[in-house]
């Protein structure tokens, strides 16, 4: 049985390793020191012209100043060539930007910043998807510190690409603060979250799953983001329904959350991380599955599967 349980853990490895290099790109860094040199020359010079292009406040280059502060939501980006606000571009670069910070080691987070914090701005229910008439915009030939006047805004209620594009683009951006952070916070911690941190990311996810919903999909879209957070809206649900069962206040702590009832089975504080990892990503597969269905996800949610239970049952104290 404990061969099993070695072949379980290295039969996820093996898919993980699997998934991994077949989403990775190649890397820069091949060829000549020549060629390296342009290349950083130009991707220095490409995040320039996102300086460049700020809209609102925070310009330092000598040449531009604040401009258009009678828009309904201040900041973000101009769209390259003119001075409209496009979301559905904006959220598309933001996305890759996201990726590109991940993937090659870009040093993009003030744009990635910015972008979101617009991004955060534009609604829900009633989101914000353009700011700036085209047609006024490319008859006027000037800069945009001169351009004066209230710019129209442009709003939708249904689900659309561009809705789905600044959720993604929210999303990558939350996916960096977590991974720049877990490294810090795993046993032994050196930093907690704390409250505030973890109040901000549940808001910026219900946010994203507000304005990534589609109208014609409503269950699967309440399924996605649901599933996604499984672990800590049950434990959550769990610890309201326990306490008010027993009249105790909701907000009243204790410790019979799931992470104390793992600690207390035995399995120790390295083994009850891992697993909820696993249930995480299990049930992160399962959203995925609903949301796309891509072969992969299949043999993702099984071998994660077989690693839980291989986890929650292996015998031997943990050592951690």
């Amino acid at each position: 049985m404990r061969n099993v349980f070695k072949l379980a853990g290295v039969m996820c490895c093996a898919a993980l390793i699997v998934m991994a290099c077949s989403i990775s790109g190649t890397q820069p860094g091949s060829g000549s020191a020549l060629s390296r040199a342009v290349t950083t020359d130009a991707l220095n010079k490409g995040i320039q012209f996102y300086q460049y292009n700020y809209c609102g406040t925070g310009q330092t280059a000598s040449w531009r100043g604040d401009c258009h502060m009678q828009d309904e939501v201040v900041g973000g980006y101009h769209d390259a060539g003119d001075h409209v606000k496009f979301q559905l571009p904006a959220a598309f670069t933001a996305a890759l930007l996201c990726w590109a910070d991940y993937e090659y080691g870009l040093d993009v987070g003030s744009v990635i910043t910015r972008f979101n914090n617009y991004f955060m701005q534009l609604g829900t229910t009633n989101f914000l998807y353009q700011i700036g008439d085209p047609g006024a915009d490319h008859a006027y030939w000037g800069p945009p510190e001169l351009q004066t006047g209230t710019r129209p805004s442009y709003k939708t209620s249904q689900g659309s690409c561009v809705m789905a594009g600044t959720a993604a683009a929210l999303a990558a951006g939350i996916v960096g603060v977590c991974i720049g952070f877990l490294p810090w916070n795993s046993p032994p911690a050196r930093i907690f979250m704390g409250d505030t941190g973890a109040t901000l990311i549940g808001f910026t996810l219900g946010a994203v799953a507000l304005v990534g919903a589609g109208k014609n999909v409503a269950l699967v879209s309440l399924l996605v983001p649901m599933l996604a957070l499984a672990v800590p809206i049950v434990d959550a649900i769990r610890v309201v329904l326990r306490r008010s069962w027993r009249g105790v206040r909701i907000f009243e702590a204790d410790r019979e959350h799931i992470h104390h009832f793992l600690l207390s089975l035995g399995l120790g504080t390295r083994r009850t991380l891992l697993l909820l990892y696993l249930v995480t990503a299990l049930s992160g597969g399962v959203a995925l599955f609903l949301a796309a269905a891509p072969r992969f996800v299949f043999l993702f949610i099984g071998l994660l599967a077989l690693g839980c239970f291989a986890l929650m049952f292996r015998r031997g104290p943990d050592r951690h």
